[in-house]
């Protein structure tokens, strides 16, 4: 996908604007507001919010528009991807949480996490293995994939840790560390789709797809 650059100065505008909103005392005054909570990325149903699962999503749908090999490697991916764009939305791990909670009570991790967390992780290992070797002629497109990946990866790892931060009593500039923590879990979220969405989306069909050859055989006529 070319042009991309639009899309991350757009996800780095969102965090700076949710970093003021949430890391400032002037802007955790306001952020309960309009039109700045419009803009809170830990809150559900914001710019923010909107902006990842869509990125995300259109993320999915690249890898499932793609036509070349291993083909079903791009349609794991892409039903993994929107699975995680309609869980950002609608919340599906906070679901599954409540439903191990008595199960890892006590572990220190939400639930979630510890189901969850390794079949995202085995797909996503697997995929990036296979579609490292099919990006071999485009080592740029391969890069942002893996660079997404390993975004997602910190992601997650911001959500296992939360607990341990929440019960940590540093406070850097006086603001508890979990809004530090949150904040650098949106942004990547935000960054992560956006880095996968540039590396799947598929070029244009041309590219792809061998050029018809003609049956037909032209023979110029000289004379005799």
């Amino acid at each position: 996908m070319k042009g991309y650059w639009p899309l991350l100065l757009l996800a780095a505008a969102l965090s700076a604007i949710d970093a003021w909103a949430t890391l400032t005392f002037t802007g955790r005054h306001h952020v309960e507001h309009a039109p700045l909570a419009w803009f809170h990325a830990s809150a559900e149903f914001t710019i923010p919010t909107f902006f990842s699962v869509a990125t995300m999503f259109a993320a999915g749908l690249g890898c499932w528009r793609q036509v070349g090999a291993p083909r079903w490697c791009w349609r794991l991916l892409g039903t993994l991807l929107c699975f995680l764009a309609i869980d950002d939305l609608c919340m599906v791990h906070e679901h599954v949480g409540c439903f191990v909670h008595a199960w890892f009570d006590g572990a220190g991790v939400y639930g979630w996490v510890l189901v969850l967390g390794p079949v995202f992780a085995t797909i996503g290992g697997i995929c990036a293995f296979r579609l490292w070797r099919a990006f071999a002629d485009e080592p740029a497109r391969r890069l942002r994939m893996l660079a997404g990946f390993v975004v997602l990866g910190l992601a997650l790892g911001c959500e296992a840790l939360e607990n341990a931060v929440m019960q940590s009593g540093w406070r850097p500039r006086g603001i508890e560390l979990l809004a530090y923590a949150h904040w650098i879990e949106e942004s990547l979220e935000m960054l992560g789709p956006v880095l996968l969405l540039t590396a799947t989306w598929p070029r244009r069909a041309v590219a792809y797809r061998e050029a018809p050859i003609s049956s037909y055989t032209v023979v110029r006529w000289t004379g005799s």
